[in-house]
């Protein structure tokens, strides 16, 4: 059970929630104003800079902060210093994430390598605070498998960028087109996915009154990721592509099993009464359902069109349906809950006066689907980029209205109330 006392100051992962936002509005009003060229391939500039919006900025701020909530409360493994250490992560971690995205759209200014350098000192200095205590940890639970996936895919993502960056810097090599491919593997499936499934197993259960997630299952399958990961590196960079390729299905099958067993789970929840953050999660999930079909898709598919709209769906899916689709459902039920911990461990009682109601809780996850929706269509039809860009971005700001929302409802709260606490009876 999560208890305050194991848990840092609430400003810690509240510093990354607030700024999370943020990158998706440039994310959505990148694709507004550069339609015809965001969605067209992957390969240009506009589309890896959006898409960097999502993924060194949304989900790395919201992931990392999340981290810092969960390691210590859930996964048994101290943070040393959380105020020291997210004061130097959090500004390093979003000026890198600017400046990398920035350079991807002002080419030949040298920002992209300075961005990267920087992300890698900040999620560097993350993993090497943590490591020690994660490894430490004795218990064996499927979180803390995954989560221990998810700190190592980090870091071989951020090498690997790293990498990438430098050769954009100064010429790409013969093995760039492999690096790319590497990078998007350990980022998404080494970093975000396992993460992802190790938050599910602690919160899932606890706040929608499921089942348990099967422990045996979950720990085979966070033994075998890396592994996995590790030998389809291993095949890319050799040359064996066809074996990286098969091997990438198992990849595949990790993620359309975790989406159909955590849909399974909600069907069998005790708790019946949908709320928003729960649709948000069965949306998210459903969406893992067809990324997994888009990726062996693209795997297969050949080198025409349609391997290379089902690789740029299968980004877009991943990152803004799945990845930021769990993100703000999780952080709908994060906040409030961290919000009445926090308040009744300083004696100010455990209500939150004035939060974002459930009709805008609702709007987030409606607004979260119709983009998903249009961005999939703009895919195949780059000629409604401009409504999908429209729709991410109104999905965004209710995202980013959520949670300042939250934030300046416990601010508030808790400002008024030690105001009258002070105050002589």
């Amino acid at each position: 059970m999560l208890e305050v006392r194991d848990a840092p100051p609430l400003s810690v992962p509240l510093r990354f929630f607030v700024g999370a936002p943020l990158f998706g509005i440039a994310g959505a009003l990148l694709l507004l104003i550069h339609p015809d060229t965001v969605l067209a391939s992957r390969w240009h500039p506009h589309a890896v800079a959006a898409l960097h919006c999502f993924t060194a900025g949304l989900m790395l701020q919201a992931m990392l902060g999340a981290l810092f909530q969960v390691l210590p409360v859930a996964a048994g493994s101290m943070v040393p210093r959380p105020r020291l250490l997210a004061a130097v992560v959090h500004p390093a971690s979003v000026i890198g994430a600017v400046l990398l995205i920035t350079g991807f759209m002002l080419p030949g200014r040298h920002l992209t390598g300075i961005g990267a350098a920087l992300l890698a000192a900040a999620c560097g200095v993350f993993v090497v605070a943590i490591a020690p205590g994660l490894l430490r940890a004795t218990a064996r639970d499927p979180a803390r498998r995954l989560m221990r996936v998810a700190v190592a895919g980090l870091a071989m993502a951020i090498a690997l960028g790293f990498a990438l960056a430098h050769q954009l810097e100064h010429g790409a090599g013969s093995h760039f087109v492999t690096l790319v491919n590497l990078h998007a593997l350990w980022a998404l499936a080494g970093w975000a996915l396992p993460l992802v499934a190790g938050v599910a197993v602690l919160v899932v259960p606890m706040f929608y009154i499921t089942p348990p997630y099967p422990v045996t299952a979950l720990s085979l399958a966070a033994a075998a990721l890396p592994v996995l990961l590790g030998t389809i590196s291993a095949a890319a960079l050799v040359g064996a592509i066809d074996l990286a390729r098969w091997l990438g299905l198992g990849i595949a099958a990790f993620a359309l099993g975790f989406a159909l067993l955590t849909l399974r789970l909600f069907q069998q929840r005790r708790r019946t009464r949908s709320d928003a953050a729960g649709s948000g999660w069965r949306s998210a999930m459903a969406a893992l359902v067809i990324a997994a079909l888009l990726l062996a898709v693209a795997l297969f598919g050949g080198d025409g069109w349609l391997s290379e709209r089902a690789a740029m769906a299968l980004g877009v899916v991943l990152a803004i349906g799945v990845f930021s689709g769990v993100i703000g459902a999780m952080l709908l039920k994060i906040l409030p809950f961290l919000a009445t911990l926090h308040l009744a461990a300083l004696g100010l009682g455990a209500r939150l006066e004035a939060p974002p109601g459930e009709r805008r809780l609702r709007w987030q996850a409606y607004l979260q689907l119709a983009a998903v929706c249009a961005l999939g269509v703009a895919v195949l039809w780059p000629a409604l980029a401009r409504i999908a860009g429209a729709c991410l971005l109104l999905a965004q700001l209710s995202f980013a209205g959520n949670v300042w929302g939250f934030a300046l409802a416990f601010r508030r709260t808790r400002l008024k109330r030690a105001k009258a606490a002070a105050q002589p009876s």
